[in-house]
């Protein structure tokens, strides 16, 4: 089974294994008792012509015990 994923998570994209990489820092830190929050923002570009999208991801950590 662990092989498994590891054969998808190689499969994703850069920006894909970044956010799963959020999401596990989440899961982890949210049963740690710590109060995270990911905020997402999308922005586009027109690069020649063609629309770009970068997507910005921000982990916010309240570091207080809960």
């Amino acid at each position: 089974m662990v092989e498994e994923l590891l054969e998808k998570y190689r499969q994703l994209t850069s920006s894909q294994k970044l956010f799963f990489e959020l999401l596990v820092f989440v899961y982890i830190g949210s049963r740690n008792g710590k109060g995270i929050a990911i905020e997402a923002q999308t922005i586009k570009k027109v690069v020649n012509g063609e629309i770009k999208h970068k997507y910005v991801y921000t982990v916010v950590v309240d570091e207080e015990d809960n």
